[in-house]
């Protein structure tokens, strides 16, 4: 578990280095929603019996309120880079 984590975040934080708090919440959710080949289900479906929730995908400019537009607008692109840079890998 713990190199399976150490590789999420490297991806997470490759360009960012001083920000790598920041993706430990995203590193926890990729570990915890990810499909077990020899169980067949995710730890979220293990511990919760259900699955996993999904990162809705915003719409830009569906809000007024500045800090969520920002907030959420951040994460998807964070998300973004994160599916590109594991694809790579």
């Amino acid at each position: 578990m713990n190199r399976i984590l150490e590789q999420y975040l490297c991806f997470f934080v490759h360009s960012q280095l001083a920000n790598w708090f920041r993706y430990l919440a995203l590193a926890k959710w990729s570990y915890n929603t990810s499909l077990y080949t020899s169980s067949g289900f995710t730890p979220f479906e293990v511990l919760y019996s259900k699955p996993p929730p999904t990162l809705p995908h915003y719409i830009l400019e569906t809000t007024n309120n500045e800090a969520v537009e920002t907030l959420v607008t951040g994460r998807q692109e964070i998300h973004t880079k994160l599916q590109q840079r594991l694809l790579k890998a």
